[in-house]
């Protein structure tokens, strides 16, 4: 009972810094999906489209 007890306090480091990366790597996942809907500022963008009337003909 002993053994099995240190082995499983033993492994509890490598538990804690397994954890530690994935909750990093699911942050910059979080952070990467957010500034892919954002375009950069370097991008052009679109025109703005009014759906509410059609142009005026001249």
């Amino acid at each position: 009972m002993h053994a099995a007890v240190k082995g499983v306090l033993d492994q509890l480091p490598e538990v804690f810094d397994s954890a530690s990366r994935a909750r990093d790597a699911w942050k910059r996942f979080k952070e990467e999906q957010g500034e892919a809907a954002m375009p950069k500022e370097t991008e052009e963008q679109p025109p703005v489209v009014d759906d509410v009337e059609p142009p005026m003909a001249a």
